[in-house]
């Protein structure tokens, strides 16, 4: 599993008790903070609004990059093709 990165100067917080059911929560911004961060991240930063284990909700950096996942469909096509190889294989073939 990827490492989790959470963006700096940048805070969720759940909605007051009291609030209406349609805010959903607060997000604050540190400027100072947050904009140091930004100096080192990509032009385009991705944040995904996710729920813990525990039921808290928290932002962090969607790292995903097109293309990313070629290298598992490659894998799987091999790991496929292995297999359909293996069960083309007769018993009386395997020289042991």
């Amino acid at each position: 599993m990827a490492e989790v990165i959470f963006p700096e100067g940048i805070r969720y917080y759940a909605p007051n008790e009291k609030a209406p059911d349609f805010i959903k929560g607060n997000i604050v911004l540190y400027r100072d903070d947050l904009i140091k961060w930004l100096q080192t991240q990509e032009e385009q930063v991705r944040l995904d609004v996710k729920e813990s284990k525990g039921g808290k909700i928290y932002l962090s950096v969607n790292t995903y990059k097109k293309g990313q996942h070629d290298d598992v469909k490659a894998i799987r096509e091999q790991a496929q093709a292995i297999h359909v190889a293996e069960e083309d294989i007769s018993p009386d073939e395997i020289p042991f």
